[in-house]
């Protein structure tokens, strides 16, 4: 296996690490693939957030029971974007565009699913 292809296979691991970890309430694992120093964004309501431990306190204030699951994982390099059903109170489909060597994570606006849902 060359760098290039390893380097990809563990940044997988560590995003499916990551969603498995959300969906089963493990936050330190969730966020342990954030940098210290990590943006996370949500330009549909034009929140930032600053530094892993906000980021954190931000997902853990939420009062709904949140459920994931990882439709897909594309990527290569320094560009990563996981297709995932989350339900919160609806369910809907929420694509994240991840940078391992920048410290931004920015959720794509939801789009609606088959039957309306978000």
């Amino acid at each position: 296996m060359n760098r290039a292809t390893d380097r990809d296979a563990r940044t997988r691991a560590r995003l499916e690490q990551h969603w498995k970890a959300s969906d089963r309430g493990e936050t330190d694992i969730e966020h342990a693939i954030y940098a210290g120093d990590a943006i996370l964004d949500y330009p549909q309501s034009g929140e930032r957030f600053r530094g892993r431990s906000t980021i954190q306190a931000q997902r853990g204030g939420h009062p709904a029971e949140r459920h994931f699951t990882i439709l897909r994982i594309r990527g290569g390099g320094d560009l990563w974007v996981s297709e995932c059903v989350i339900s919160y109170d609806g369910v809907w489909s929420s694509p994240t565009i991840w940078s391992p060597t920048k410290p931004s994570i920015s959720p794509i606006p939801s789009r609606r699913l088959p039957g309306g849902r978000r």
